[in-house]
């Protein structure tokens, strides 16, 4: 919850400054919550990569 207290004022901003250029809430919404979900899923990528990799290298 801290988080999210901390970010809000710049999430603010970020619709703010989609909307001056153009882009609708709605829109501007639905790419960040896309952008999120991509970002969330490399991290888990990575995270499986490098445990695969520790694996292999524990075996060599």
């Amino acid at each position: 919850m801290r988080c999210q207290d901390a970010l809000y004022s710049s999430f603010l901003k970020l619709l703010e400054d989609a909307n001056e250029t153009g882009w609708g809430q709605q829109e501007t919404l639905v790419a960040l919550i896309s952008l999120a979900d991509n970002h969330a899923l490399m991290l888990n990528a990575n995270a499986e990569a490098e445990e695969l990799l520790a694996t292999i290298k524990r075996r060599s």
